[in-house]
């Protein structure tokens, strides 16, 4: 629904529909980290067109960065640790 109002330059709606996924999406267990960054991203770049202070932009832009790190980083179980 965000991206729709997006779409329509409906940034006021976007802007909050975003935050609501994004709020959801992070309070949601599993393995869902690609979701949450690629909602932050957008909601970023609905800010930028609504003409958000930048330093929310950049804020929002960097936790999209930092989960897409976490979600490429293969996981270790202690049990796969290379103790020989």
């Amino acid at each position: 629904m965000a991206a729709l109002r997006a779409q329509q330059q409906a940034w006021s709606d976007a802007e909050s529909l975003y935050l609501e996924a994004t709020g959801i999406y992070e309070r949601k267990p599993g393995p869902q980290l690609t979701d949450i960054a690629s909602a932050l991203r957008a909601f970023a770049d609905v800010l930028k067109r609504e003409g958000a202070a930048r330093r929310r932009v950049k804020d929002i832009e960097t936790r999209a960065r930092l989960i897409e790190t976490l979600a490429v980083k293969p996981s270790r179980h202690p049990s796969q640790s290379s103790l020989k």
